[in-house]
C-alpha cells in the first residue's frame, strides 16, 4: 500500500492505493476540527450562521484536549454573538408537542372545547 498526503487550510488529504496495484484510488479527507471551525468563523455570513454554528458545535463534540477547546472557544463565543447581532433565531425543535410556533397560551387561560351540538 502506498501513502501520500496532501495538506490545504488544515485539511489532511490521503490518498492510498490498493496492495494487489488494481489501480483503484482512494481519497479520504480528514479535517483539523480547529482550523475547521476558525474557517467557519471567518467565512460566516448572515444566510449561513445557523448552520456554521451547528457545524462548529458538531466539530467542538470531538475535541479531545483541553487545550484545544480553549483555543476555539474564542471562535465559539463570536459565531454565537454573530447569531445574536443579526437576529438570526435557532430553528425550532420538531415535534414540540404539537404546538404550532408562536400559539402560546396565555398564564392561567382554560382551554377552549368546541361547544357540543
Amino acid at each position: 500500500m502506498v501513502t501520500c498526503e496532501s495538506h490545504y487550510n488544515g485539511a489532511v488529504r490521503v490518498a492510498s492505493t490498493s496492495k494487489d496495484g488494481d489501480g483503484c484510488n482512494a481519497w479520504t479527507i480528514t479535517m483539523n476540527p480547529v482550523a475547521e471551525i476558525t474557517r467557519l468563523y471567518y467565512a460566516t455570513t448572515r444566510a449561513s450562521i445557523q448552520r456554521d454554528l451547528e457545524k462548529a458545535i458538531d466539530l467542538l463534540k470531538t475535541l479531545t484536549t483541553e487545550e484545544d477547546r480553549e483555543r476555539v472557544s474564542v471562535f465559539m463565543d463570536g459565531l454565537s454573538q454573530m447569531r445574536s447581532e443579526w437576529g438570526v433565531r435557532p430553528a425550532a425543535a420538531s415535534g414540540a408537542a404539537g404546538s404550532k410556533p408562536g400559539a402560546r397560551k396565555a398564564p392561567g387561560a382554560t382551554p377552549v372545547r368546541p361547544a357540543k351540538r
